[in-house]
């Protein structure tokens, strides 16, 4: 547990996403390629530390359908999330910002759209994500 306390005191945001999901592994890899320093946290919603996490913020780990960020101690999912960390991107990326003008129950209409389907449009892998030797340090 103390590995996880640390991360909480830490302005770090951290983005827990589906393990499973070759869409929300792409923006992993994506966030990685394009973000302007490493600050980004990651974790698999299927971790232990991950889960250890969500039940402190009340979410019922049963049932994870979204990805989260939590940052500077709040909590946030769906595409309030997301946008969390598009100001961690480089330029042009940093601009998806902008979409913060956008009532967050419409974006997440979308949001929830492609959440659901998810596994049909992108699949899934059988296994959760590894972090590489490289990344090992960024993820819970």
């Amino acid at each position: 547990m103390s590995e996880i306390e640390n991360f909480e005191y830490k302005n770090n945001p951290i983005f827990l996403f589906d393990g499973y999901c070759n869409l929300c592994n792409g923006a992993v890899d994506f966030i990685l390629k394009h973000e302007k320093s490493p600050d980004i946290i990651f974790g698999s919603i299927q971790s232990p530390p991950a889960q250890i996490l969500l039940k402190s913020y009340g979410i019922n780990v049963e049932k994870l359908e979204t990805s989260y960020v939590i940052y500077k101690g709040n909590l946030f999912e769906k595409s309030e999330g997301s946008l969390q960390l598009a100001p961690f991107l480089k330029k042009p990326w940093s601009y998806l910002s902008v979409f913060q003008i956008f009532p967050i129950s419409f974006l997440n209409i979308i949001y929830d759209f492609v959440s659901k389907n998810r596994y049909r449009f992108f699949g899934k892998k059988e296994t959760c994500r590894i972090a590489t030797v490289s990344e090992k340090d960024r993820f819970l």
